[in-house]
């Protein structure tokens, strides 16, 4: 037997700082590609060169099991080191983060782990890219209470919050349509879909590309489109855009949509809104979309029908304490200007 029978999932690590350049025989010179597509894009890369050796050894699928795919550890630094001419800087990996955790689910990688929780000293101390990993600044320094994210955890904990028990949907991916300057995925859970997407950088050393303006598929009756960015968990902030049409730029833009769906000679308005963590205990985070200030009222109705509790909402974010649940399902009810929208909660001890 082949090496291959006795294992069932590969797992690698990436650090693509490594891999952001290449020799150019038109001009003897080394050509550089340092930003955070390309960067994500390595990550596919390596992993498709460890599918190519398995392949050859039948390992497709048909003769043999094809084998999973994990990344145990990844990232780039958040600071560039003289002598050195890799990719470094804070947006850069915030940004790299985002767009490697979608392409990883688009490229069928199980799991995807940022290397480290946290730097190990302080930024300016740093003499290696390795030492400017984490995801928190110098840990060393840090109480469990005053821990500082960088921007990389900010924008990490804003993109699980957004997409928190989503699936990639390849089919309403390919139906987005998507231009060659647009890269980015769709998500979704139940009858909701949710979309992280961003404009390509191309040139070496940046992360500001010239935007591009995407307009949704007509086939998908966009109402109005709700953005949040990078660091939606530190400012909770939402972006209403009437119509069908966003501005991407080279931070990647976390969409939901509000549908019109036609009845007659009208159009009802279903409000988009979503519910994390779900399951869920003791409290739960509500975001939402409200084209007015006026008041919106959530219900949470049992299974039998019976209402449990009700509560006047104020803000298009809310934190909603649910103490007083019972273990088991329920039926979230958010009633606003535009109409009635359900969502199941999954309460857990």
């Amino acid at each position: 037997m082949k090496g291959g029978a006795y294992f069932d999932v590969i797992s690698f690590h990436s650090y693509p700082q490594f891999a952001l350049s290449s020799w150019d025989n038109t001009c003897s010179c080394r050509k550089y590609y340092r930003h955070s597509d390309n960067a994500a894009k390595q990550v596919i890369v390596l992993r498709d060169k460890f599918e190519t050796v398995l392949k050859n050894y039948g390992y497709d699928g048909k003769t043999f099991p094809s084998k999973y795919s994990i990344i145990t550890e990844t990232n780039i630094p958040s600071k560039s080191f003289a002598g050195q001419d890799h990719i470094g800087s804070q947006v850069a990996q915030r940004n790299f983060a985002i767009k490697m955790f979608v392409l990883t689910q688009k490229n069928d990688i199980k799991q995807s782990y940022i290397y480290t929780i946290g730097d190990a000293v302080d930024t300016i101390s740093s003499t290696n890219a390795f030492q400017t990993m984490g995801l928190y600044f110098n840990l060393n320094k840090a109480t469990p209470t005053n821990a500082t994210p960088k921007d990389e955890g900010i924008a990490v904990k804003s993109l699980s919050g957004f997409i928190y028990g989503y699936a990639y949907n390849p089919a309403a991916t390919t139906a987005l349509n998507l231009p060659t300057t647009v890269e980015g995925a769709a998500f979704t859970k139940g009858t909701e879909t949710k979309y992280v997407l961003w404009a390509k950088t191309t040139t070496d050393q940046n992360e500001s590309p010239s935007a591009v303006s995407y307009s949704f598929p007509s086939t998908l009756n966009v109402q109005s489109i709700q953005v949040r960015n990078w660091d939606f968990s530190k400012t909770n902030a939402i972006q209403n855009i009437t119509g069908k049409t966003i501005s991407l730029g080279g931070s990647p833009s976390l969409i939901s949509l509000t549908i019109a769906t036609g009845f007659g000679d009208e159009n009802v308005y279903k409000p988009a809104f979503s519910i994390y963590p779900n399951p869920a205990k003791g409290e739960v985070y509500i975001q939402y979309n409200a084209t007015t200030k006026a008041e919106n009222e959530l219900t949470i109705v049992d299974m039998k029908g019976s209402e449990i509790q009700k509560h006047v909402l104020k803000e298009n974010s809310e934190i909603l304490p649910i103490f007083g649940l019972k273990t088991g399902v329920y039926q979230i009810q958010l009633t606003t200007e535009h109409g009635i929208s359900t969502q199941k909660l999954v309460i857990t001890e």
